[in-house]
């Protein structure tokens, strides 16, 4: 993902008609604004683990799943989470949220799709993309991405489970 971020920011960059003089010129005082910004944009590691309990409610043809973690990750420290899944029964990809509550209260939001895979009868490998969209405090106006891959064992019947697996990404903090 980096390689393509990399490449995506030079033809940005190439494209542009825009031109900076060098930050050490002796004509400048300092780095110009979009510079400065740059800087402030520089992409932190964003990786932990996660676990907790699932729950499905169903209204054929729709499955809504919610799964409320907890963890500890890079940028969060502990964390406590719910992510809110919606698709449809017999496909196997779903759209929604996901929520991270760091200990002081901080939220770091998220928009997902994921993936499941059949284990067996119980149980599925889910893949999650999610794209961060901000949040409080420190988190607010963050962006960045992230992969969460997690096994989660379910009883059909009760439709509740449990969920285990990490992240790993980048978070950009607007500030």
């Amino acid at each position: 993902m980096r390689p393509v971020l990399l490449a995506l920011c030079l033809s940005t960059a190439a494209c542009s008609s825009q031109t900076f003089q060098s930050p050490t010129s002796p004509t400048r005082s300092g780095p110009t604004a979009v510079q400065t910004q740059a800087r402030a944009a520089t992409p932190l590691p964003f990786k932990g683990r996660i676990s907790g309990p699932t729950s499905a409610k169903i209204a054929f043809p729709v499955i809504v799943i919610t799964s409320t973690g907890t963890g500890e990750a890079s940028q969060l420290g502990r964390f406590t989470s719910t992510g809110v899944n919606t698709g449809t029964l017999g496909q196997p990809t779903t759209n929604g949220t996901w929520d991270f509550v760091a200990a002081n209260g901080d939220v770091l939001t998220s928009t997902t799709e994921s993936t499941a895979e059949p284990l067996g009868p119980a149980s599925v490998f889910v893949t999650t993309v999610g794209t961060i969209t901000g949040g409080t405090g420190r988190f607010a106006g963050a962006s960045g991405a992230y992969r969460m891959t997690f096994t989660d064992v379910h009883d059909e019947v009760t439709a509740t489970g449990t969920f285990d697996g990490a992240f790993d990404g980048y978070i950009d903090l607007a500030h």
